[in-house]
């Protein structure tokens, strides 16, 4: 098993450097704005009890960093280098041959040049929940008793969940998986998984879920849909006023609602062109989400108490997709853009440096039985 020479990577890095410069200028001569540039970096120089207390920490973080560097250009050259040297350290020790090209990809994606290297929320979240995962991941397969990682990611969480609220909480439940797995015989399974049918079971279990509860409970789940279709600025051109209560509450809509929050309507594309690129990074990284745990269901062979837990990992992970980024995401095609940069340190990151680590493992138990 040989890594990718760290240079390779290195070189990929500094070429994605220049790719989020030129996709954020770009982005900010067709559009006129960039993330939350203008918002977070103005500061709270009228009436700031309209935003919620993360907006106005981000705005307090943001709005200091651009009194020092008096220029937006600067700032987000100053973003982009410190985020990439974060996310290189962090990611190139789970690179290798088997799994370079769905890293590349992902770490290309238009959501994650954008919205992790200029001022938004979703910068100040990606960060630690990579990290989070990154220890996740060690504690799961390596018999490590590391008190300090421990505390480290037990920390992290209320800090994902202040930012990022209830797009934070599949993290939250995986923390509690994790040590259910860890400590708990959950049993075996021999059965052949296929992550296309895992994702169909996932879906239908979401479906059911919104069905159920707008029957039991339907003031609650109006009122959700009520705050959700208002939380989104009805002024903005990717708005979709049409998912109102009785849109959103019929079942069979469902599979739409999802289809919206990974494309844009051909009407959407035919008002705003550069939407296309939407589509392509939605292709990208379905395949990249696929081939990732399709890597790591591989890698686990015939160890049938792993495939179980990948099982039970993978069904909750599509469930968290469609009940909460996919459903909420529908609402605006901008915003869905966003809430994959919260997913996918959770959906694909995970995956691959399980996978990673997996093999690592095995490679270590190999060398000392032959010493």
């Amino acid at each position: 098993m040989k890594s990718i020479k760290v240079n390779n990577f290195l070189s990929f890095f500094l070429l994605r450097f220049l790719l989020i410069l030129l996709l954020s200028g770009l982005t900010f001569y067709v559009t006129g704005q960039i993330a939350d540039l203008q918002l977070l970096t103005f500061g709270c120089q009228y009436d700031c009890q309209n935003y919620g207390p993360r907006t106005e920490s981000a705005i307090q973080i943001f709005s200091f960093l651009q009194n020092i560097f008096l220029n937006n250009v600067l700032l987000i050259i100053f973003l982009t280098g410190l985020s990439s040297t974060i996310l290189y350290y962090c990611c190139k020790r789970y690179v290798d041959k088997n799994n370079f090209k769905y890293w590349a990809l992902v770490l290309i994606s238009p959501c994650l040049l954008i919205y992790t290297n200029v001022p938004s929320k979703e910068l100040i979240f990606f960060y630690p929940a990579t990290v989070y995962i990154i220890l996740e991941s060690r504690f799961l397969i390596f018999n490590e008793k590391n008190s300090l990682q421990t505390l480290v990611k037990f920390s992290i969480l209320p800090f994902m969940l202040f930012w990022r609220g209830y797009l934070a909480s599949p993290y939250i439940f995986l923390a509690i998986l994790s040590i259910i797995f860890k400590y708990v015989n959950i049993g075996k399974i021999s059965i052949k998984l296929n992550v296309k049918i895992i994702l169909i079971t996932s879906f239908i279990v979401s479906a059911l879920f919104f069905y159920l509860l707008n029957f039991f409970y339907s003031s609650f789940f109006e009122n959700l849909v009520n705050y959700f279709y208002y939380a989104f600025d009805n002024k903005s051109s990717l708005f979709r006023s049409s998912l109102d209560y009785a849109f959103m509450s019929d079942t069979l809509n469902f599979i739409y609602i999802q289809y919206l929050s990974l494309f844009p309507t051909l009407d959407e594309i035919l008002y705003k062109p550069y939407q296309l690129l939407i589509v392509v990074e939605s292709f990208i990284l379905i395949y990249v989400f696929l081939g990732s745990w399709n890597n790591l269901i591989k890698t686990l062979k015939n160890n049938k108490s792993a495939k179980k837990i990948t099982l039970i990992l993978l069904t909750f992970i599509g469930i968290s997709y469609f009940t909460i980024y996919g459903f909420i995401g529908s609402f605006n095609v901008g915003s869905s853009q966003r809430f994959r940069v919260n997913f996918i340190p959770l959906g694909i990151f995970f995956p691959l440096i399980l996978d990673k680590n997996i093999r690592e493992k095995y490679y270590l138990n190999l060398k000392s039985l032959k010493n």
